[in-house]
């Protein structure tokens, strides 16, 4: 059973969720937000700076015999990624900040780490991702409404269409949306754990 308990730490780094495979703890990051927690340094630019004399120091904590460290006691799940941390789980062909901060988690925890990333980008903080504690912008959600039932009124005169205008409910459900996204697929990963990550059942 998993027991999670989620504290905020900062910004878009979410943490640290408990939880227990194995009777043993897992420490649980979340890591969300936009396109800059997606990750985009390109992989094929990190081999450069890792090989070349300049910069190669850099990246020394992260390379064991001249090839990228996957990590044995920290493991990440990215949308539809999932596996032992190391280079890769960014954008496609990229890699983000999970690299050096699961890198630094476990080498601080005693005990497994997992990070758990949900980041689409281009996705509004003030909309998208808005938490329901933050409540709903009366006055913005009447500017959307007209706004939008603007667009289909426009839409529907000039291709003799008779789309039905938006509802006010319609325009609520974006608010949020990432956000719920976001849980959705922490429980989903806190449910099926056992399967994602067999390794974390000892």
């Amino acid at each position: 059973m998993i027991r999670p308990l989620i504290v905020f730490v900062a910004g878009c780094l979410f943490a640290i969720t408990p939880m227990y495979a194995a009777d043993k703890p897992v420490k649980v990051f979340i890591l969300a937000g936009q396109s800059n927690m997606e990750g985009k340094a390109r992989n094929a630019l990190l081999d450069y700076q890792a090989t070349d004399e300049k910069t190669k120091d850099l990246f020394a904590h992260l390379r064991k015999d001249d090839k990228w460290v996957v990590r044995d006691d920290v493991f990440i799940k990215f949308l539809d990624r999932k596996g032992p941390l190391t280079i890769g789980y960014g954008s496609p062909g990229c890699t983000g900040v999970e690299l050096e901060f699961g890198t630094a988690m476990g080498n601080h925890f005693d005990q497994p780490v997992l990070l758990i990333k949900a980041a689409w980008g281009g996705h509004s903080l003030y909309k998208l991702f808005r938490s329901p504690s933050a409540g709903l912008p009366e006055a913005l959600l009447q500017k959307d409404l007209d706004e939008a039932q603007k667009r289909v009124t426009q839409d529907n005169e000039k291709n003799k269409k008779d789309t039905p205008l938006p509802t006010i409910e319609e325009i609520k459900k974006d608010y949020g949306s990432s956000y719920r996204n976001m849980l959705a697929e922490v429980k989903s990963v806190q449910e099926n754990y056992a399967k994602l990550f067999p390794e974390l059942e000892g």
